[in-house]
């Protein structure tokens, strides 16, 4: 799948526009407590597994940034293959690894915290693994600096 490329500008004008969604809700949230963890109701909607939802929620970045680094990129650099090695295996714990340890058996969370949770990780995962597909530019040099 080929995605349409953008100028490094519109990219980071794209990077400020989610900022101002994540500051805009940050204020939200000082007035209200989202149904989640100590404060998960069910009046939100449907409930699922706080398990199942924590993997769903996760995931989607580890897959994003996995197929934009190592699938999509033709000029893969070593620097550039470590960084993305890292942080697939920080996401790999943390959508694998983290669900499984979690000591709430039969907790659960909205589905509508999930669907929060992925579309954050959807845009989160494409915005680093489009920079790391697209603009980031390492030489081996950097590893050692």
């Amino acid at each position: 799948m080929k995605l349409p490329q953008v100028s490094y500008e519109l990219f980071c004008v794209m990077n400020l526009i989610w900022i101002g969604i994540g500051l805009i809700t940050f204020i939200i949230l000082l007035k209200i407590n989202a149904p989640y963890g100590r404060h998960t109701r069910s009046s939100w909607g449907p409930m699922i597994s706080n398990r199942l939802a924590w993997f769903m929620m996760e995931v989607p970045v580890l897959l994003i940034v996995s197929w934009f680094v190592f699938f999509q990129n033709e000029r893969l650099s070593i620097p550039i293959a470590v960084i993305a090695m890292l942080f697939c295996a920080h996401y790999l714990h943390r959508s694998i690894i983290f669900p499984m340890r979690l000591h709430t058996l039969g907790k659960q969370m909205p589905v509508l915290i999930m669907g929060s949770g992925i579309l954050f990780n959807l845009a989160n995962g494409f915005f680093i693994g489009y920079y790391f597909r697209n603009f980031a530019h390492y030489n081996q040099e950097w590893l050692i600096n």
